[in-house]
């Protein structure tokens, strides 16, 4: 399902999340509580939406962790996490398509 975040008011509360195929409005369903959009220059456009959950399934698709590059300022997939005790963590799909 792709989702779609319309406000057409500049007002917070009447921010609507709509089925992107459909228009069904999902606000009231999904019980948003908060939608958080970045807008970077050069990067990519995400947006975080906090839902009350209280049974959900969830297919995330291609899930894929990002941090911002330390030299370039850019958004870019991380390969590890690695912690001080040398202890590393491999990430799912961390490849650069």
């Amino acid at each position: 399902m792709t989702l779609r975040v319309v406000n057409d008011s500049g007002i917070a509360n009447r921010t609507r999340i709509l089925d992107a195929e459909t228009g069904e409005d999902l606000t009231e369903r999904l019980r948003v509580s908060a939608i958080d959009l970045r807008l970077q220059a050069g990067g990519v456009v995400s947006a975080t939406l906090t839902v009350a959950i209280t049974r959900c399934e969830i297919d995330a698709g291609n899930v894929f962790y990002v941090a911002t590059h330390p030299e370039t300022g850019r958004p870019e997939r991380l390969r590890a996490l690695e912690w001080a005790d040398g202890t590393r963590l491999e990430l799912p799909n961390s490849e650069v398509k």
